[in-house]
């Protein structure tokens, strides 16, 4: 059992892909953005080189993942206990940023081999019903402008934009929702939720299956919407961030 290591995109799309797409709600960040360094090359979100790993069984068999665009953080997939200190010591020779994300449980066995600064916070995924949306923090932000696949969407009251909301492509019948915003003087009227709803059917209707978003279990009041927009909790995630 070991990781392989590449900064090779189209090496890892052929390794680990299959492994990815086998359950693209868990593994969404990763499809999306390898989707984005596939269409847009490798250095799409930095000017240093992408790494990306995918962890194997004896029998060849690929049961977890890793992928770091600098300057953002490491998102590992959740992987078997014993992978977790496998990828700290694998990744030792790299320059990483001071934080990772990773699928639960596998972040307490990272502390064998770097040490843990005390803050984690904890997001929670909440994939679709017919409506939601929200944005995963730590995740490479997008080029400004109009997504080219059209995954702007922008509601309206009285005649002018009051809220968007931002999906990304599709990917194994996948879409999340990146990112929503509501101008300060438009917030608590509705309109970021009516735009997130708006996002989904849109999405919906283009022929996804799940739509998908990220959310802060320390922000009640997202907390409190997207359940009621349709969206039901799927898994937590930890951000582990490192003492130096």
């Amino acid at each position: 059992m070991t990781w392989r290591l590449t900064s090779d995109v189209s090496a890892f799309a052929e390794n680990a892909g299959p492994f990815l797409r086998s359950s693209p709600v868990r593994h969404t960040v990763l499809l999306t953005v390898l989707a984005a360094l596939r269409s847009r090359g490798p250095h799409a979100y930095g000017e240093g080189d992408p790494v990306f790993g995918w962890w194997t069984s004896p029998s060849g068999e690929v049961s977890g993942a890793l992928l770091q665009t600098p300057p953002y953080p490491l998102t590992l997939t959740e992987v078997p206990p014993e992978a977790v200190p496998a990828a700290a010591t694998a990744l030792a020779a790299y320059l990483l940023p001071a934080s990772s994300s990773a699928g639960l449980p596998p972040t307490a066995p990272f502390s064998a081999v770097p040490p843990l600064a005390p803050s984690i916070c904890w997001p929670v995924m909440f994939p679709l019903s017919p409506r939601r949306g929200g944005l995963w923090p730590g995740e490479p932000p997008r080029p400004a402008g109009r997504p080219a696949h059209g995954g702007l969407t922008v509601w309206e009251s009285a005649g002018g934009p009051v809220a968007m909301a931002a999906t990304s492509r599709s990917e194994a019948g996948m879409v999340r929702v990146q990112c929503v915003y509501t101008p300060p003087e438009h917030r608590r009227q509705g309109f970021g939720g009516a735009a997130t709803n708006a996002a989904t059917r849109n999405a919906l209707d283009a022929g996804a299956s799940e739509v998908v978003l990220f959310t802060d279990l320390s922000n009640p009041a997202s907390n409190a919407l997207y359940p009621r927009l349709g969206f039901q909790p799927i898994e937590d995630r930890a951000v582990v961030e490192f003492s130096s």
